[in-house]
């Protein structure tokens, strides 16, 4: 379809936004992040996702079409919401591209 790499990239922006969010207000006491892997972006509590309290996981599915390259990882800082990685990330469908790029102030462009 069309709009799946244009979904995609908007709904993982949203999942980024949401987990600044909650390392700005400190929500369990912890730090908050996002992966994004083919399939999947996952919202999760902890300094990285290897090391992640999985019960806390909210995970999203992506189509099977888009493939998401670039930035797989982002971990925001508690209260300032910082970044721990900036870059972009890439949404590719068999039709499209878009883009999210996460600045170091922790500003995200989706494109």
């Amino acid at each position: 379809d069309d709009g799946e790499s244009q979904a995609g990239a908007a709904f993982a922006r949203g999942r980024l936004r949401r987990a600044q969010v909650l390392s700005q207000s400190v929500a369990s006491d912890s730090t908050w992040g996002v992966s994004v892997q083919t399939g999947s972006v996952t919202v999760f509590r902890g300094a990285s996702y290897a090391t992640r309290t999985a019960a806390f996981d909210e995970v999203f599915d992506l189509s099977d079409s888009v493939d998401p390259t670039g930035v797989t990882e982002v971990v925001f800082s508690k209260l300032t919401g910082e970044p721990s990685t900036t870059g972009i990330i890439t949404f590719t469908s068999p039709s499209r591209t878009n883009t999210i790029t996460i600045y170091e102030t922790g500003a995200l462009q989706y494109e």
